[in-house]
């Protein structure tokens, strides 16, 4: 493990159960004198919690979450876990270098995801564990290849760059040096290439929610050197019979309570039957073993068991399967543009509907996502660039939507009647809704180059306010 990093696995209490999966509930049983924990599945014993429990040299440990907020549930049918907290943590190499015990961190479901640290809280510039200056924490730029977030952000940079090109040759065609056959040429390769692009970044996307969301939580160092950066690995936490852990002890199988003083959390477990056997377990849940599903650097590449009350995993199976959906009509217009027999039927049906789906599903992920930034549907965080690069997205997912809009009345009306319409009204939105998107991956970029935050805001001198349940 490197100097500049400790990581925080969450501890159960003695004798908390805690659900396991569809499968029924486990009982901690106490620790052992290596520092691991056992645990009971009906009647049969096994060790679920070792890599979670481990406490080695430079760990800590999450002693109290506080003022957890997040998104309310999605129409009354989905909860989501809090995305942002107050987390105390129990610095132990800190203790033993004769700092201090505690540590208070603003956490963020997002900058988890991402692998930024937490804003440390802290009361005078001496205890501050986030470089001085924001020259010393503004990153534009990182080489980690190893990382998936690195490439998610690579991929969508080119992608957004092709869909940028794409919409400067639908409204200037005369840019082409073959005229507008060659503008319909540029257009189309921009945009199937672009739009497969996407795709990819959707998979990225995916494979880092999948495990990033579930990683440990990472401290910042105390000691402040912001001109070196060590390189950030994941470190997954181990999972068996099917059971992933939230970074900060949330569970499935806990509901959450909270007060409206302080805005503290409080676990009820819920306490579940179990009948059956280990074996039968291991056959039919989702078992993620190094050997079998991780490659060298640890990732799970898919699921079918996603925790879905993560909002971040939701979302990113929604662009995912939107921008499945949005390859198709960006391979297939040209083509049946060359048709003799294309009906308005079958051009709405297999060029334009097909446009106008995913890119509601682009404004749902991206206000989503500001959700997640903000931990509420409807206030803001101007002090995230999480929240930014969201509203960013669902600005270019409007662009997007609003060119198959206008598109259709020249689909239905007379040839040509429109054609004003289709270049300074679909055409255009294409364009800013491209550069929105650009914009949007750059600073996305930035954002996952900066490992510290950017700006510490208040909460560097205290806790942040109390956010309710919007």
């Amino acid at each position: 493990m490197s100097e500049q990093e400790m990581i925080v696995p969450p501890l159960p209490h003695e004798g908390e159960r805690i659900a396991l999966s569809s499968y029924g509930s486990i009982t901690i049983s106490g620790v052992d004198a290596s520092g691991k924990e056992s645990a009971k599945a009906g009647n049969k014993d096994c060790n679920v919690f070792d890599d979670r429990l481990r406490a080695g040299e430079g760990n800590a440990i999450i002693v109290a979450v506080e003022k957890a907020t997040g998104p309310a549930p999605l129409c009354r049918c989905l909860e989501f876990y809090p995305t942002r907290a107050v987390i105390t943590a129990h610095d132990q190499e800190g203790k033993r270098k004769g700092g201090g015990e505690h540590s208070r961190y603003a956490w963020s479901a997002r900058d988890h995801r991402k692998m930024r640290f937490p804003t440390h809280i802290h009361h005078d510039a001496a205890s501050n564990r986030h470089p001085d200056g924001v020259r010393r924490r503004l990153r534009i730029l990182s080489w980690e290849p190893h990382n998936v977030t690195w490439w998610n952000c690579f991929v969508g940079m080119v992608g957004n760059t092709l869909w940028v090109v794409n919409g400067a040759y639908a409204v200037w065609p005369d840019l082409a040096k073959h005229g507008e056959v060659g503008a319909t040429n540029i257009i189309y390769y921009t945009g199937v290439i672009g739009a497969g692009l996407y795709v990819i970044t959707g998979y990225l996307g995916w494979v880092e929610a999948i495990n990033h969301t579930h990683g440990y939580v990472r401290i910042p160092p105390a000691k402040k050197d912001g001109d070196s950066k060590d390189v950030r690995v994941m470190h997954c936490q181990h999972v068996q019979y099917g059971l992933e852990h939230h970074p900060l002890g949330f569970s499935l199988g806990r509901t959450m309570e909270r007060e409206a003083m302080d805005g503290r959390v409080e676990y009820a477990p819920v306490v579940e039957k179990y009948s059956g056997d280990i074996k039968e377990m291991e056959r039919n849940s989702d078992v993620r073993e190094k050997s079998a599903f991780f490659d060298m650097q640890g990732y799970m590449w898919w699921t079918n068991h996603p925790d879905l009350c993560h909002i971040g995993i939701f979302n990113a199976l929604v662009y995912f399967l939107s921008t499945l959906i949005f390859w198709i009509p960006a391979i297939v217009w040209l083509p049946m543009e060359e048709l003799d027999d294309l009906t308005p039927r079958s051009e709405i049906t297999w060029i334009y509907l097909p446009q106008i789906v995913p890119s509601v599903g682009f404004i749902y992920v991206g206000y989503a996502a500001m959700a997640e930034a903000a931990g509420s549907w409807t206030r803001p965080a101007f002090d995230a660039i999480g929240w930014w690069i969201s509203f960013l997205n669902t600005i270019g997912g409007v662009g997007f939507l609003l060119y198959a809009v206008l598109a259709l009345p020249s689909v239905v009306g007379k040839a040509g009647c429109c054609d004003e319409l289709m270049r300074w009204g679909a055409s255009m939105a294409t364009f800013w809704g491209s550069c929105s998107f650009w914009v949007a991956g750059i600073l996305q970029c930035v954002e996952f180059s900066s490992e510290h935050p950017i700006t510490l805001g208040s909460a560097s001198a205290g806790a942040p306010s109390v956010r309710k349940k919007v």
